[in-house]
């Protein structure tokens, strides 16, 4: 680790560790049960788990000072971040240790209880010489005023930090690990008004690109409530913004495709000027930095994919036909389609999901890239074929070869291809609708959906301007 925070900042990048608690613990209480005052078994689920640090035991803070020792005499960094996230009152309320505590201090309930447990620890943070980040719940438990506070559930919780006069930085539109497009996380702007923040992710749940997902994504909405009407964007207090990689279904093998797709945008849309933060083929400028690295470095996303489908069998043609499609977009994939139902009806913690730790991770969906470049390109000459003699022809000669990967012999698709028929089936579908829109028959919002409803765990890809041109004259 002391290696890696040198070759770090000899880059000029800051290493900050995070050590969460009190919740997200189950493999310390593994270890010590006594930290949490009853055994918990190992587990290699991923998702919210219950198990929570004993805020009452003594034993607890001489621990977290013994681990708070270890880690900054690794880190320099002048920020510790402490989690504070996705902690169970369940686990506390039902333990008679936490009911002794609550009368003992004058705490009301378990929100009262994560706020003494929070200033405990930030007390021991500041006297390390440390300032404390944390996830934004600790706006409902307690928190320091001089800590920095990253908003994670829902764009509204930046304002809700700055208003308490913390330092935010801004994390929920720009986590990767949700697979989507480029112009999705570009779109927005950590710094504006709180409406036009909520406008984009409300535009979202309209988007026939996300409608297998919508009813989930309006999850964050409960967050909203009571926010007030914030006009003024407190830029002061506004530190930055996080391009988040969580790493569930991330591995060495598909960590370059996974990251440097977007990163690249959102490194654009968090450093650069406001002069050049345009959305204006912010496709194309990915595109030409990723040939860049792709020549320098061992940056090569797309390169990194191609290899690695090969290595499954999915070449030539088929591998063609796999362009044309993405992974399935939100926590869709990550939850599973009865997970994904229990999160909307609010019941999700009973559902298994249908990934573990121990899962292999070596499908096609894997390391299939999160956008499809020929959809985009699609997307690029179906608006213009009208007006545009060599647009029509690139149209024309694109749709053949829709139509020519539809017709593969399904028997020789390479056993690592899920589904292949109905894969099939969608491209000649999407060959069809792009025809007829032609001819000026537009699609219903209705039958797009269905169109890009999931294959198994992908979809198939089309772009916005792809969309809006099928559905509206």
């Amino acid at each position: 680790l002391e290696e890696l925070v040198a070759t770090a900042a000899e880059l000029g990048i800051r290493i900050v560790p995070e050590i969460d608690m009190p919740g997200h613990v189950t493999s310390w209480l593994t270890a010590y049960p006594e930290w949490g005052g009853r055994q918990v078994a190992p587990t290699e689920r991923f998702g919210v788990h219950g198990a929570c640090l004993d805020p009452g035991n003594e034993a607890v803070y001489a621990a977290i000072g013994e681990i708070l020792d270890a880690v900054v005499s690794v880190f320099p960094d002048s920020c510790l971040h402490i989690g504070g996230d996705e902690v169970s009152p369940r686990w506390w309320s039902e333990d008679p240790a936490v009911a002794a505590l609550m009368e003992r201090e004058g705490l009301n309930d378990v929100r009262a209880v994560q706020g003494y447990f929070n200033e405990r620890v930030g007390a021991m943070v500041a006297e390390r010489g440390r300032t404390v980040l944390a996830w934004d719940e600790v706006l409902d438990a307690g928190f320091g005023a001089d800590w920095v506070i990253q908003a994670w559930r829902g764009s509204s919780m930046r304002d809700r930090i700055t208003a308490a006069g913390n330092q935010a930085v801004v994390s929920a539109p720009y986590y990767l690990d949700l697979h989507f497009p480029v112009d999705v996380h570009y779109d927005f702007d950590p710094a504006a008004p709180q409406h036009t923040l909520l406008a984009r992710e409300d535009a979202l749940l309209s988007d026939p690109r996300f409608q297998h997902v919508s009813a989930g994504m309006r999850w964050t909405e409960q967050w909203r409530e009571g926010m007030g009407n914030q006009e003024e964007v407190d830029t002061e207090r506004l530190l930055g913004a996080e391009a988040c990689l969580w790493s569930e279904l991330v591995n060495a093998g598909n960590l370059t495709t996974r990251l440097w797709t977007r990163l690249p945008a959102l490194a654009e849309r968090f450093w650069s000027p406001a002069a050049g933060r345009v959305s204006a083929e912010v496709h194309e400028r990915v595109d030409a930095f990723l040939e860049r690295t792709a020549g320098l470095s061992s940056i090569d996303p797309l390169g990194s994919s191609a290899a690695a489908l090969g290595h499954l069998g999915v070449s030539g043609a088929w591998l063609e036909l796999l362009g044309w499609f993405e992974p399935v977009k939100w926590y869709g994939r990550l939850l599973g389609a009865e997970a994904l139902a229990a999160r909307i009806a609010g019941r999700e913690m009973p559902q298994a999901r249908p990934y573990t730790l121990a899962s292999p991770l070596n499908g096609v969906v894997d390391h299939l890239p999160v956008e499809s470049a020929a959809a985009r390109r699609l997307g690029s000459l179906a608006p213009r074929a009208a007006d545009d003699a060599e647009a029509g022809e690139q149209l024309a000669a694109t749709l053949a070869t829709l139509r020519r990967l539809a017709s593969l012999p399904a028997h020789e698709a390479p056993e690592a291809l899920p589904e292949v028929a109905e894969l099939m089936a969608r491209l000649l579908r999407l060959t069809e609708v792009v025809e007829a829109r032609c001819t000026g028959q537009l699609l219903s919002v209705e039958a797009l959906s269905e169109l890009l409803s999931p294959v198994g765990e992908l979809i198939l890809a089309a772009p916005k301007p792809l969309c809006l041109w099928l559905v509206q004259p």
